[in-house]
């Protein structure tokens, strides 16, 4: 489900007004992850999500008019033509990758530290995830 944070042009209209966000990203964002030092590796959202192992997903129950619970890992990274890293967030329906049958990725200028699997979920990821 692509949305507002496949616009970089919107993204950085929001930052430059320094307004927080959390989008919903296409599963084939390239985004640059920090291997070591100077090592980047560039690579696919959906590509990173399947690398998980399953203990890298923290379950988080959702009490709506049927319980269900979501399985979030968040990382950082950084993305073509925006400065820095940004946190993103794997949400799904099941606990590991290959048991899913939703997923949907999303990004946040939040402070990394303060974006755990609860805030994305209780941040918005469960109105837009079709989770």
């Amino acid at each position: 489900m692509p949305g507002y944070g496949n616009n970089t042009n919107f993204l950085k209209g929001l930052e430059s007004r320094r307004l927080k966000y959390l989008g919903a990203v296409a599963k084939n964002r390239k985004i640059w992850l920090n291997q070591s030092g100077e090592n980047w590796q560039k690579i696919r959202l959906d590509e990173y999500a399947k690398s998980l192992p399953e203990e890298d997903f923290t379950p988080v129950s959702l009490n709506l008019n049927k319980p269900k619970t979501l399985w979030v890992a968040t990382g950082t990274a950084e993305l073509s033509r925006l400065q820095g890293e940004r946190t993103f967030a794997i949400v799904m329906n099941a606990s590991s990758y290959a048991d899913a049958t939703e997923i949907d990725y999303f990004i946040t200028n939040e402070d990394s530290e303060k974006v755990t699997a609860e805030w994305v979920v209780n941040t918005g990821a469960s109105q837009f995830c079709k989770c």
